[in-house]
């Protein structure tokens, strides 16, 4: 989604603000309702209406990482791109309402591995944030 031009930017997801959204784009991955507030080099503040977005896909085509099996059972593999360097990240695994239900911290290597087992059958979002930025990457539960 894209904003007019303003000087800054605040993206809002279910009324809630979303952490990092702050620019004048914003990719969208999770059902949800969304708006942007901007305030103008003036400081004059206005917020968007809001718009709903149903998510139907589960590949995310702009992350490089790999997660199995989809859909998990038990167990969740993630694993990193090959050229990602060994750094700690912020693990947040949001339902498919976008609410944060985990969150823990991790250090990229080859593999990690998320116990899935007693979720409930659904769609999951893996946001992981770190010095390199941030990316998503889709599941499901059965």
């Amino acid at each position: 989604m894209e904003s007019t031009a303003a000087a800054t930017y605040q993206w809002w997801l279910n009324g809630a603000p979303i952490n990092g959204a702050d620019q004048q784009t914003y990719e969208v991955y999770l059902t949800g309702t969304y708006a942007v507030s901007i305030t103008d080099a003036e400081g004059c503040g206005a917020i968007s209406d809001t718009l709903f977005v149903l998510s139907t896909g589960l590949a995310d085509p702009s992350s490089d990482m790999r997660v199995w099996p989809v859909p998990a059972a038990n167990e969740l593999h993630v694993q990193w791109p090959t050229n990602t360097p060994a750094a700690q990240v912020t693990i947040d695994v949001l339902d498919a309402q976008g609410r944060s239900i985990k969150r823990l911290l991790a250090v990229t290597t080859k593999e990690f591995v998320l116990d899935v087992n007693g979720w409930a059958s659904g769609l999951y979002t893996l946001r992981i944030d770190g010095e390199q930025g941030a990316r998503s990457v889709r599941f499901s539960v059965r």
